[in-house]
C-alpha cells in the first residue's frame, strides 16, 4: 500500500497527465523514441523548461526519462542521444580466456627450467662419482 505522500504524488501525475494529453495520457505503452524527439526534448530543456513540463506534454508519467536524455548529451553531445543499449550485452566468445603471462614470468620460468636441468646434470655426475668411489674401495679390499 502507498504511503500518504506517494498516493497524493502518484494522484498529482495522474491528474497531470489528464488534463495534458487527456485519456491517452493515462493508457501505460512502451515507446521508442526517435532521435528527433529526443533532441527537441533536451533544447526544451536547455531552454528552460522543466524536466516535469517536457515529460508531460510528451505524454511520459516521469521525467527519469528525459532527465537521462538531458544527461547524455550533456556528456556526449548528439551522438549520446543515438546510442541505444538495450537487452543482454553480446558474449565475446564461447572459449574460457587464458591468462597471459608476464615478461617477468616467462623469463622467471625459464631461468627455473636452465637450474632444474643444471641440477639433474649435477645428480647424474654424483651418483657416477659415487658408484666409482665404491668400486675403488671395493678393489683396496681385495687387495688387502
Amino acid at each position: 500500500m502507498l504511503g500518504k505522500n506517494k498516493a497524493k504524488h502518484h494522484y498529482n501525475v495522474v491528474q497531470s497527465l489528464w488534463f495534458v494529453c487527456g485519456e491517452n495520457g493515462l493508457v501505460h505503452r512502451y515507446r521508442w523514441w526517435k532521435f528527433d524527439n529526443k533532441i527537441n526534448a533536451v533544447y526544451r530543456v536547455l531552454n528552460g523548461e522543466s524536466y516535469y513540463e517536457v515529460a508531460y506534454s510528451l505524454g511520459m508519467s516521469n521525467k527519469a526519462t528525459i532527465l537521462s536524455w538531458h544527461r547524455k548529451y550533456l556528456e556526449f553531445g548528439q551522438n549520446g542521444l543515438k546510442l541505444d543499449k538495450r537487452g543482454r550485452p553480446k558474449k565475446m566468445g564461447n572459449k574460457p580466456t587464458k591468462p597471459t603471462k608476464s615478461k617477468f614470468q616467462t623469463n622467471e620460468l625459464t631461468d627455473l627450467k636452465k637450474r632444474l636441468k643444471y641440477l639433474e646434470a649435477e645428480n647424474a655426475y654424483l651418483k657416477k662419482l659415487a658408484v666409482l668411489v665404491q668400486q675403488r674401495k671395493a678393489r683396496e679390499q681385495k687387495k688387502k
